[in-house]
């Protein structure tokens, strides 16, 4: 399955393994150099989330803004967006059309690069720098999720138009909860081993995964998880394209999905 094909809008994709994916050369007009790309999920449309592996020096020092919203969550390395340096398990959302001071990483970076519509870097931009949205893990703290009990979670950003978080669980699979989201979610493996169960037609379909898996589900799917297959507790990233809520499921409305 390539997901580079499939419109994500419309289909789940469950459980590929990012660094499986083909290298697809990402070129930003206004970015003098192509950088190393993987789609996870697109809607063929413009909007995508891709794996970049940013090698040092790649980007642009100039002032400008991008012609659409992007989000950036940085798995290892550093990232530069304007004024703001990005270190591992850290998110920027720099706003379409917002000021920045560049774009760059001076030592090389693996990040997901999220993307609203198809974007180019317009230094002929002026103006005040954008208010940008910056989420660390360090400013939040862990908490119980208000419907399960052995689900964490640790916010990373609010922008009003999407939500990210960090999540940990050690769910036991043989104790499924089910539940389904109004808004589009995604969500990547970081740690320890993972099992859910989606709604496919009206049939469960199990999906075991382990660091560097990455699902997509459109909004109302039915499933459950993450639960965990190993030792370990599972941490996740997750990011919700709008508010992110969690609604259980009982029995009837599984067999209604």
């Amino acid at each position: 399955m390539d997901p580079a094909l499939i419109d994500r809008t419309a289909n789940s994709i469950l459980g590929i393994d990012m660094d499986a994916q083909p290298v697809r050369n990402m070129t930003i007009a206004g970015i003098e150099d192509a950088v190393p790309a993987k789609i996870l999920s697109t809607d063929l449309r413009g909007a995508a989330t891709r794996l970049l592996r940013i090698p040092p020096g790649w980007g642009s020092r100039l002032s400008g803004s991008f012609t659409a919203s992007i989000s950036v969550f940085v798995l290892k390395g550093s990232v530069q967006a304007g004024s703001v340096t990005l270190s591992d398990y850290e998110l920027v959302t720099v706003p379409a059309h917002g000021v920045i001071g560049g774009f760059r990483s001076e030592t090389g970076a693996v990040a997901l690069f999220m993307t609203s519509a198809p974007i180019r870097f317009d230094t002929s931009t002026g103006g005040a720098q954008a208010d940008l949205t910056v989420g660390r893990p360090s400013a939040s703290t862990w908490q119980r999720d208000e419907g399960e009990s052995s689900l964490f979670t640790r916010a990373l950003a609010s922008s009003g138009t999407e939500e990210a978080w960090l999540g940990s669980t050690r769910q036991d699979p043989a104790s499924p909860v089910w539940h389904r989201h109004t808004s589009d979610q995604e969500t990547l493996v970081l740690d320890g081993d993972v099992r859910y169960v989606d709604l496919v037609d009206g049939r469960p379909v199990v999906t075991q995964g382990s660091p560097g898996t990455y699902f997509y589900r459109p909004a109302e799917t039915a499933h459950a998880g993450p639960a965990t297959t190993g030792d370990t507790s599972v941490v996740t990233f997750n990011r919700s394209l709008g508010h992110r809520d969690r609604h259980l499921l009982d029995e009837t409305e599984v067999q209604q999905a």
